[in-house]
């Protein structure tokens, strides 16, 4: 086997997928249906599942695409080509509303039709809504603070393994996630870790910033103190905007950027309120917890796309220096990895 680089690859994951590279490799040097089917049985998987992890080794060369059981051909929704073309002329005239409010104005619109379940309808505007923030949002706001529950086992105590919260740093300018810190429990404290991955992970974008506004819009959370966040960030230039949670509910933001699933990651926005309880998650020998380290490489890899960032574009050298210093000391004692 040679040597790959599994830093994004689940630990207790790593053997199988070095096992799993070494087939592909092997069927790669004499394809065919034959001999996928072969290969496809030395791994244990159905020969379509085969033809999908080696088309994504060849594709991308990346371990952590070969990690899972073997991602299924995508299925077909149960809904009729009538009720897609109407669901679709729906989405077209406001693509980047929130799908909530999507899925209501199907509803609203199509009360004198036959509409397939409201679920039904949510996963199909899901999946076919771009991928983009809504319109009111993209490249105003400069930076914005969300939360997501990511659908994976991380054991933060000697509790029980949870599915974590995630606090995600959006650039609008770029429609990406630039920072992201994982937790089991909302507030400033992780908002200044995420923001804190954004700044040293982030370098002088090539993108002009001389548009770019100078804002960071974070949840209003009741009863949690912010103004020590709201402080920081100010000295660094930046103009802080509390959000009500209105129409862009934790993790709907989250969402309308990544969807419902993610390079293999379900994102779980309406969990962000629950008790730690409603969040714990299923261990078994195929899906093992992960430690908060693991975790955060694995996630951070994967949803992370970009090592720019227009949102600090402004910021002097200096001035960026202040501003990881007082985020890191109000992160809890927590230590990005860079």
């Amino acid at each position: 086997m040679g040597n790959h680089d599994l830093t994004f690859v689940a630990p207790d994951r790593r053997d199988e997928v070095q096992r799993r590279i070494a087939v592909i490799e092997s069927f790669l040097k004499q394809p065919g249906p034959a001999s996928a089917e072969a290969h496809a049985k030395l791994l244990g998987l159905q020969k379509s599942q085969f033809y999908t992890l080696a088309k994504a080794w060849k594709e991308s060369k990346r371990p952590e695409a070969l990690a899972g059981a073997g991602f299924p051909r995508s299925r077909r929704l149960s809904v009729s080509t009538e009720q897609a073309a109407f669901m679709d002329d729906v989405i077209a005239r406001c693509p980047t509303a929130p799908t909530r409010e999507i899925v209501n104005l199907i509803i609203k619109q199509g009360s004198q039709r036959e509409l397939p379940l409201r679920d039904v309808i949510s996963r199909y505007v899901s999946h076919s809504r771009p991928r983009a923030l809504p319109a009111n949002l993209s490249g105003s706001a400069g930076l914005i603070i969300d939360y997501t529950v990511l659908d994976i086992p991380v054991r933060f105590d000697v509790g029980q393994p949870v599915r974590p919260i995630a606090t995600i740093v959006i650039d609008t300018t770029l429609e990406a996630v630039v920072g992201l810190s994982l937790s089991n429990s909302v507030g400033p404290a992780p908002a200044a870790r995420a923001l804190l991955d954004a700044v040293r992970r982030g370098r002088r974008s090539a993108v002009s910033a001389t548009s770019f506004q100078h804002r960071i819009v974070r949840p209003e959370l009741p009863a949690i103190g912010w103004d020590w966040f709201d402080d920081i960030l100010r000295v660094a230039g930046f103009d802080v905007e509390p959000r009500s949670v209105g129409a862009y509910e934790h993790g709907q933001l989250a969402e309308a950027l990544m969807g419902r699933k993610f390079a293999g990651i379900g994102l779980r926005p309406r969990l962000v309120t629950a008790t730690a309880d409603r969040r714990l998650s299923k261990v078994t020998d195929a899906r093992k917890w992960l430690t908060p380290e693991d975790a955060f490489r694995i996630v951070r890899g994967r949803l992370v796309g970009t090592r720019t960032t227009v949102a600090f574009s402004f910021i002097t050298d200096v001035r960026r220096h202040i501003l990881e210093q007082s985020l890191a000391a109000q992160a809890d004692g927590y230590i990005p990895l860079r």
